[in-house]
């Protein structure tokens, strides 16, 4: 709707050039920035958690400020195993929607116990962790067949990313070539060796 009148106010000043909406094409843009503005906030967060998820992420920073060590030592070993199963077994990292609370969820704890475990033991954040093993996922399937039957963004989305750009800058930190550059470097190797 606030499109439509910004688009017949532009219309009227290029094609038509009626002198009384001329008057209100400045009226009918600031309207329509308004709701533009007023719909965009209105808009749900992009990461949409549920209010227990949030406060168990929000119970993260206080948790770190009052208790360094939050996790027994027995606790810690058993989430860690846990941890490993979801990740080696289950590829959980697949998921393009995993987060956190998911994580947690899955190993039977709650967002403090999972990200302590993960930065005790792995020291990573739970995204930098995660990231770790979709990009060793992205680069089996980009020396695969895989490669030939699907596009970047297609690995992308089949080793975990949402996106192409989170992908590829993920790729170019942790390999220090971007996806395609990589192809081309670990091809070339292969057609030497015969």
């Amino acid at each position: 709707m606030v499109l439509l009148f910004i688009v017949t106010g532009w219309l009227n000043l290029i094609f038509l050039s009626l002198n009384s909406l001329i008057e209100f094409t400045p009226f009918i843009y600031l309207l329509s920035v308004f709701f533009l503005a007023y719909f965009s906030l209105q808009q749900k967060e992009i990461f949409d958690f549920s209010k227990t998820e949030l406060n168990d992420l929000s119970a993260i920073k206080e948790y770190k400020k009052e208790n360094p060590k939050r996790v027994s030592e027995t606790r810690m070993l058993e989430l860690n195993d846990k941890l490993q199963i979801l990740i080696n077994s289950e590829k959980l990292y697949l998921d393009n929607d995993l987060s956190l609370p998911k994580l947690a969820k899955k190993m039977y704890a709650n967002c403090n116990e999972t990200s302590f475990v993960i930065n005790e033991l792995y020291g990573d954040n739970f995204y930098n962790f995660i990231n770790k093993y979709r990009i060793e996922e992205a680069k089996n399937l980009l020396l695969s067949e895989k490669y030939n039957q699907l596009n970047i963004l297609g690995i992308a989305y089949e080793s975990g990313f949402n996106s192409k750009t989170t992908f590829n800058t993920t790729f170019k930190k942790l390999t220090g070539f971007s996806p395609t550059e990589f192809v081309k470097s670990n091809t070339s190797i292969v057609e030497k060796e015969f």
